[in-house]
């Protein structure tokens, strides 16, 4: 059965709040949820930022199932994640410098379930390499 928008959105929600919650306890105080940000004239929301004063983190939530991307697309959706991802980075960093601030930005990508094929997991972590970000799945396949 395919998945309707609706329900992809919702599974995407609820991963977001439950990533949230776990930076919020982990972290109290530190994490800024849905933070705005604009660069190059694009409006984005940021789902989990922490800015400790030396560093600041941009962090996505992503519901993304890849096992039922086609391997011919993980590259792409990868990609476009990423790009999304530092344009919300290049929006901090410009508010930072408006601020007098330079700080140090780390991006990463949050998924729900780590694929269980070994081919989609190094195809991933190879495009999450290129672009120096990180990758992290909140639980393992299988």
């Amino acid at each position: 059965m395919n998945e309707t928008i609706q329900e992809k959105a919702r599974r995407g929600k609820q991963f977001e709040v439950e990533l949230k919650s776990e930076w919020e306890k982990k972290q109290p105080g530190l994490v800024e949820t849905q933070k705005s940000t604009q660069w190059n004239g694009k409006n984005g929301r940021i789902d989990i930022f922490v800015d400790d004063g030396d560093l600041m983190l941009v962090v996505e939530a992503k519901s993304t199932n890849w096992e039922k991307v086609r391997r011919k697309r993980i590259k792409e959706y990868a990609r476009r994640h990423l790009r999304q991802l530092f344009r919300y980075a290049d929006g901090v960093m410009h508010e930072s410098r408006k601020k007098g601030d330079c700080l140090d930005v780390c991006v990463g990508i949050s998924y729900p379930l780590e694929p269980s094929d070994p081919f989609i997991r190094e195809e991933l972590r190879r495009v999450f390499d290129e672009f120096g970000a990180s990758l992290s799945f909140e639980k393992e396949n299988g």
